[in-house]
């Protein structure tokens, strides 16, 4: 059970560069770093299944094996930038926190996720693009979908959110064809009022078409000419007003 040694000479002082230990359990022990020149890696395993190496320009962990690479921290792993800007963090029984440019925009929670900031969803086709599916069984109100405006100074007038329905025009221009709008019309803790309004694009300029309000149902507030008209069963104008008309 004798270790072999390399040593050398640096200067005058004698360096110990590798220590074999030739235990049953012995390891390869390197005095300082392993240096290896561009395209020439560490391989693990009897088929070269994992691979380390520098190519000159990138870095490369590759796992050409038929299992799976875990990566596996003893509270978590966290992946960074060379100076140690924060990219991924992963906790061990918590959160996965996404980052951009070192600012936290997307963590795992117990009950979902948590997003800071805005999100695009894209499809190339006409499925749905956001689908919110509630599994409970109960007669509660599920799925929900809340617009919730956390200010800490809440005013009459505050819109408290907006749903736009924006397509393109002829000149390739994004428009805003129609919208619907929620405003605080009273922030009084206990005498709260509210509205919901309904807009239009007509003639190019957006024109309120319904507006439901504290004190009353108004349509066509913009006093545009757009008729207000109910069917029947066999009539097409069973109450109608004509807006072309005073």
């Amino acid at each position: 059970d004798k270790d072999i040694v390399f040593t050398g000479d640096d200067g005058g002082a004698t360096i110990t560069a590798l220590t074999l230990d030739m235990s049953n359990g012995g390891r390869a022990n390197f005095g300082n770093d392993i240096g290896l020149n561009d395209n020439r890696g560490i391989r693990f395993g009897a088929g070269d299944d994992l691979t380390i190496f520098h190519d000159g320009s990138d870095s490369y962990i590759r796992d050409s094996g038929t299992g799976l690479l875990f990566i596996r921290g003893s509270s978590g792993v966290r992946i960074q930038g060379a100076n140690g800007e924060a990219m991924v963090h992963a906790v061990e029984n918590g959160a996965v926190e996404l980052y951009n440019d070192n600012s936290k925009k997307l963590e795992t929670t117990s009950t979902g996720i948590s997003v800071t900031g805005t999100g695009t969803f894209t499809t190339a086709d006409n499925s749905n693009t956001l689908t919110l599916i509630s599994t409970d069984a109960d007669a509660n109100a599920g799925p929900r979908l809340a617009f919730q405006r956390q200010s800490g100074s809440p005013a009459d007038d505050d819109v408290l959110g907006q749903i736009y329905f924006t397509g393109k025009d002829s000149g390739g221009n994004n428009t805003d064809y129609a919208t619907i709008r929620s405003e605080i019309m009273q922030e009084s803790d206990g005498s709260e009022d509210g509205q919901l309004e309904f807009d239009i694009l007509k003639a190019g300029t957006q024109r309120s078409v319904l507006k439901l309000d504290r004190v009353e149902v108004c349509i066509n507030e913009d006093s545009q000419d757009i008729d207000f008209r109910v069917e029947s069963n066999d009539n097409a104008n069973m109450f109608k007003v004509d807006a072309g008309n005073n």
